[in-house]
């Protein structure tokens, strides 16, 4: 079924244009060729909408732990004769010029099981083994797009899973600086937007962690050292985190 294909755009960055429009045309090949029970065909258009998840997700991990990722980067070896500063990327895109399958590695950062960052490898080798010439279908059956989706699909979502730790932490951060008058901006609601959605380009899943971020320990003063004053502005900034989420998707 193509549901989990559009599951997978909730993963995406809302607010790059970039991705938006690179991620379009493929959503809309996937789908034709689906409909024509191409399955193979739209198997691939799925996995590079996959990849660019994989590169957003590498380009947040490198804002988040900016130290460990420039160290790391000491083992990052581009193809031959690629360029690439990866502690000045410009464009989540600039990625694709690691092997695919290296670019998994980034993902010890935010603690993927050594293991599993293993097994992810295998999905490279089995979209490899498709797109050569070799004139066999192997994806034949609307039984095995859906099989090959939920893999992609299951990834996609342990990835997340581990990163969620760190937008908790990031979050749980930021209402504490905005409560202490650390912060830059004079609406709130723009300073989410910015601060979330342009600066770490939050997908759906990004930004319903932090909606669905509880408090109770904030608005403790004893556990949290706030005055009431700033536990006030910890509920206002999430208040309106909230708002935001709902003015979008309307839950």
């Amino acid at each position: 079924m193509m549901d989990s294909v559009y599951e997978l755009l909730d993963y995406l960055p809302l607010e790059d244009i970039e991705v938006n429009d690179y991620v379009r045309p493929l959503l809309n090949s996937a789908q034709v060729t689906y409909d024509k029970e191409e399955y193979q065909f739209s198997y691939f258009a799925v996995h590079l909408i996959f990849m660019t998840n994989i590169y957003t997700t590498v380009w947040q991990v490198s804002q988040f732990y900016y130290e460990r990722y420039n160290h790391s980067l000491l083992f990052a070896r581009p193809y031959n004769g690629k360029e690439v500063k990866l502690d000045e990327i410009r464009s989540v895109f600039e990625f694709s010029k690691l092997p695919e399958k290296d670019i998994f590695e980034f993902f010890r950062l935010i603690d993927l099981d050594e293991s599993y960052v293993k097994s992810t490898k295998k999905l490279i080798d089995y979209r490899n083994e498709m797109a050569h010439a070799t004139g066999k279908i192997q994806i034949d059956s609307e039984d095995r797009f859906d099989s090959a989706m939920d893999e992609i699909v299951s990834i996609t979502k342990k990835i997340h899973a581990c990163l969620s730790l760190t937008i908790r932490d990031f979050y749980r951060e930021n209402l504490i600086k905005y409560a202490k008058g650390e912060t830059e901006g004079d609406f709130l609601n723009d300073f989410v937007q910015i601060e979330l959605m342009k600066n770490l380009s939050f997908s759906k899943k990004d930004l319903e962690i932090c909606k669905e971020f509880g408090l109770s320990k904030l608005k403790d003063w004893k556990v949290s050292g706030l005055s009431k004053e700033e536990i006030q502005k910890v509920v206002e900034y999430h208040q309106a985190t909230k708002n935001y989420y709902s003015d979008l998707f309307g839950e």
